[in-house]
């Protein structure tokens, strides 16, 4: 068998293959900078329209995508007659602070928590304090789904369901006269920011919607049933409405209940 040797073709001269690799590399190059530079047109670009679109929407559409609906497509679920009703939920704040009208730029915002052998724990303790110069301002989130009718409540045990728990409830109580309380209803329709919240920046009052005669072992309601969309927000003032007003009270999650709530029905 007889090989051969057939050699590759070429230009004929050694200047047209060095000008032909010298082009290539050329339009690479030009290819590799108008990739770079549509590249950074384009992030450019998505950088304005996202600016534009923050300054447009404000501050209520960062509200919205700071807190995303979790109940899609129940808005069309079928629910059978024979479904039971819900039962009432306890839905207690997730903000509570005091705001002083004698000192109206003074911030009172205790962080409680607390250090147990598995580590750093933030209970849902809260303190509620009325005076006659002092208000406690409460913020409420709106839970679960369908359950679109609130009311406030404030439940009191009485001094002999304190006395059969071990428990230690904080709380200071004038005796004597009736002590009565206002409830207001705030504008605010925003998380407040308990950090920074005075008398001075506290949302306005809308209306008096209630009236509390604080006393142990009842259960009173605060507020008429008001319509309450889920993840909405109410805000409450409860401020003094007698000459004498001394009203100091920690609530918690433990038995017996003392709390300022709201029960949220199916109605």
């Amino acid at each position: 068998m007889n090989f051969s040797y057939s050699p590759l073709a070429s230009s004929d001269s050694p200047q047209e293959d060095i000008c032909h690799a010298q082009c290539t590399h050329n339009k690479l190059e030009s290819r590799a900078w108008k990739y770079i530079v549509y590249s950074s047109m384009l992030a450019a670009l998505c950088f304005t329209l996202r600016s534009i679109t923050s300054l447009t929407w404000g501050a209520s559409s960062q509200l919205v995508l700071l807190r995303p609906d979790p109940y899609i497509g129940l808005g069309i679920a079928t629910i059978g007659i024979e479904s039971p009703p819900l039962k009432p939920v306890i839905n207690l704040p997730i903000a509570v602070a005091q705001v002083n009208q004698a000192e109206q730029k003074q911030i009172y915002h205790e962080f409680l928590k607390r250090l147990t052998p598995y580590g750093m724990v933030y209970p849902l303790d809260k303190n509620i304090t009325v005076t006659k110069v002092m208000s406690t301002v409460m913020q409420f989130r709106t839970i679960d789904y369908g359950m679109e009718t609130c009311q406030l409540i404030a439940d009191m045990p009485s001094f002999q369901d304190l006395l059969k728990h071990k428990k230690h409830k904080l709380y200071q109580l004038p005796s004597g006269a009736d002590t009565l309380v206002d409830i207001w209803t705030l504008d605010a329709t925003e998380e407040l920011d308990v950090t920074k919240l005075s008398f001075a920046t506290k949302p306005r009052r809308i209306a008096r919607v209630g009236q509390w005669n604080v006393t142990l072992g009842y259960e009173t309601l605060l507020s008429p049933k008001i319509p309450c969309p889920s993840r909405s927000i109410l805000a409450f003032e409860l401020a003094c409405a007698t000459e004498k007003c001394d009203i100091i009270m920690r609530q918690d999650e433990y038995p017996p209940f003392m709390a300022v709530y709201i029960k949220q029905t199916q109605e």
